[in-house]
């Protein structure tokens, strides 16, 4: 079984992409060319994380799957997800991250044999075309899963341009002594690693990025991003947003908990796929690790070396086990609550991946691999009637009315004190909230002293924008207060 560990030692459901051999080395820092700031434009945007071949067609909506072996195609399309979009959006969602569209040789898209076709799978280039027209009609946004570090073993370029692949012997991890593994003299899943660095390559990447462009889509995750190196980004993001023009996204995956490392991919990009929340929470939560980690984490957003830099976080993801996996049963209604709200409530673009407003666990089925077993099929049967789909649809309002992403905080606790968290963001316009997480499986009751909390007023009642406790009553700059094991509580502060 493999856990998380704070520090990074040892990983959850190791990445399958991650493992793949770029040397990443460290590089000095350097000025970044200049871009528009795209916090106004993403930094309040709601993500929903679609698998298309898991999620729905005419087909499947009848009870009709291309295989009964889960490592195999199912049959979701493009279409299908078209379809859904009044779905999506009824959920609080404002943007779409499909997993990648481009032909491959695995259901889940990321072993790519051409980089410029949609994969037969799914539908066709009109197909794409039209999901995008009618997202953007709905007012949301289309991110584009771009695959730059690797190819599938039955690439069209593997056979007609070997040189662009490092050799198999070469293909390893990133010679981490953090890593428990490391892989050598193998294609790991029959992926092969393309030479960034090399022109032919490079060029190559950047056609098919304006490719998309020009298609459409509003930017790029661009996958397996820390097994490529920083140089890289920053001249790919150069070129594509002297494309596509400078608000278009160019955000990577950074399989990092280490701010060093973190900094060093910073100034070149928009945005990171950020698994240091994800470790946070996690840590915190399932693996019940020292609450006091909260702060430690929030403090270090403070040594990132870019204050434009996006943070697209998540407790789901399409390479790692289903949040509520490996939580006691009696616990996970509330575990899950408790995570979504922090999701929701901390700095960062949060992520929804699709079947996680049903409270998905893990597949049940035997998969080839450890890494597909979040990948379920999805399920549409009165959707907006389940718990957690109307949660979401509460947090997501939260989430539209106030910018949680103002590095203007003041903890009141720190986690020391019965695994209590509380914290006031404040921003610009004198609007302000009062954040309370009980990080315990205990319930906890409180005299909280306000009387050194930036913007809360010494004589008031603050409503609970969660509704599931009661206003809080300050007098004097004292409150009591009572949550519930695994709880928290979101207050508004009108003006300060």
């Amino acid at each position: 079984m493999h856990t998380v560990r704070f520090a990074g030692k040892t990983l959850f459901g190791i990445l399958a992409i991650f493992f793949l051999g770029v040397s990443c080395t460290k590089v000095q820092k350097v000025s970044a060319p200049a871009h528009a700031d795209l916090l106004p434009v993403w930094g309040n945007q709601i993500i929903y994380q679609v698998m298309v071949d898991r999620f729905y067609s005419e087909k499947i909506a009848q009870g009709k799957f291309d295989s009964d072996d889960m490592n195999q195609y199912q049959g979701g399309t493009l279409d299908g997800v078209t379809q859904k979009l009044d779905y999506i959006k009824s959920l609080g969602a404002t943007a779409i991250l499909l997993n990648p569209i481009t032909d491959s040789s695995e259901y889940h898209g990321y072993a790519v044999k051409n980089l410029m076709e949609v994969n037969p799978h799914f539908g066709t280039l009109s197909d794409y075309k039209k999901l995008i027209v009618e997202a953007h009609r709905r007012g949301m946004k289309v991110l584009f899963d771009f695959v730059a570090n690797h190819e599938s073993g039955q690439s069209e370029n593997l056979k007609t341009h070997p040189d662009w692949f490092r050799p198999i012997e070469n293909t390893k991890a990133l010679n981490d002594p953090d890593l428990n593994e490391v892989w050598t003299k193998t294609t790991f899943f029959g992926l092969r690693d393309l030479k960034q660095e090399k022109e032919e390559v490079y060029q190559h990447l950047l056609k098919a990025a304006k490719f998309w462009v020009d298609v459409g889509v509003d930017g790029f995750r661009m996958d397996a991003g820390s097994l490529i190196s920083p140089e890289f980004f920053d001249r790919f993001r150069n070129d594509v947003k002297s494309y596509a023009g400078d608000r278009f996204l160019v955000m990577a995956e950074l399989y990092f908990d280490n701010i060093e490392r973190y900094n060093s991919y910073a100034p070149f990009l928009d945005g990171a796929f950020d698994f240091r929340i994800f470790f946070l929470i996690t840590n915190i939560l399932k693996f019940h690790h020292d609450p006091r980690y909260f702060k430690i984490v929030m403090d270090e957003d403070r040594l990132v070396n870019n204050p434009r830099l996006l943070s697209f976080t998540f407790i789901d993801n399409h390479d790692l086990s289903r949040f509520v996996a490996m939580t006691a049963l009696h616990d996970r209604e509330r575990l899950l609550k408790l995570a979504l709200t922090m999701l929701f409530t901390l700095r960062g673009v949060p992520s929804i991946l699709y079947g996680t407003e049903l409270a998905f666990d893990n597949e049940p089925q035997l998969y080839k691999s450890e890494f597909d077993k979040s990948r379920r099929r999805m399920i549409f049967d009165h959707n907006e009637n389940q718990p957690t789909f109307k949660y979401i649809q509460l947090l997501a309002e939260l989430r539209k009315s106030f910018d949680f992403n103002s590095q203007d905080k003041n903890f009141i606790l720190d986690g020391t004190r019965e695994s209590l968290v509380a914290f006031v963001v404040r921003n610009p316009d004198h609007q302000a909230r009062l954040m309370i997480y009980n990080l315990s499986g205990v319930e906890r009751s409180v005299q909280l002293n306000l009387n050194y909390a930036l913007g809360v007023p010494k004589n008031v009642s603050l409503p609970n924008l969660l509704g599931d406790a009661g206003a809080l009553i300050i007098k004097d700059g004292f409150a009591p207060l009572h949550l519930g094991a695994y709880q928290a509580a979101v207050y508004k502060i009108e003006k300060f």
